[in-house]
């Protein structure tokens, strides 16, 4: 495999996920709200507490409203409030307040599963960048060597011309072993 083709694509691959965590970084900074997603950001006079299906067609949506539930039916003959102008009492307080601290729980998993994950993709991006200069480094001496090899061979012809020069023959063509011909000092070749 060459070197330049894993180069390229060890950057391709760094260049896709520094997309990806900009694009992602953009999305949280400015608030957007994938779709799907209900409620968050600032304080609403209206929200969706909960949906639930009944079957394909129907389902019960319970509303609050300034404090006040109200429950109403969707279904495609139309919408029916059930019930309206729910007040909480102290089981309903008590349910919230059990709601509220497993919402809490979850969003708690959330993050610490998000630091795992970024410590995990952290620790990925820095072995792909260790892989990423040992590669380089391996190029770098290739290149070197080959280099090297071919100050050698020009300092091996350098010795057969000169060697050739004070014997008084021909230098033989390194790749036909064939004496080449001499051309005289005094006329140039053209």
């Amino acid at each position: 495999m060459d070197a330049t083709l894993v180069i390229r694509t060890l950057g391709a691959l760094g260049l896709t996920l520094g997309l990806l965590f900009a694009a992602l970084w953009a999305v949280r900074r400015s608030g957007l709200r994938l779709p799907g997603q209900v409620g968050g950001g600032t304080l609403k006079r209206v929200e969706l507490v909960e949906r639930t299906a009944l079957d394909g067609k129907r389902s019960v949506a319970l509303l609050r409203r300034d404090g006040r539930e109200h429950l109403i039916l969707l279904s495609p003959e139309g919408n029916l409030v059930i019930e309206s102008g729910i007040r909480q009492d102290g089981t309903d307080r008590k349910a919230q307040a059990e709601r509220e601290a497993a919402a809490d729980r979850q969003r708690r998993e959330q993050q610490e599963a998000l630091a795992a994950a970024r410590a995990q993709l952290l620790q990925q991006s820095e072995q792909l960048v260790r892989a990423a200069a040992t590669t380089l480094d391996r190029v770098r001496q290739v290149a070197a060597r080959r280099v090297g090899q071919g100050r050698g061979e020009f300092a091996r012809l350098l010795e057969d011309s000169a060697r050739a020069a004070t014997s008084g023959r021909a230098s033989p063509d390194r790749r036909s072993g064939r004496p080449r011909p001499r051309t005289s000092p005094r006329t140039p070749a053209r």
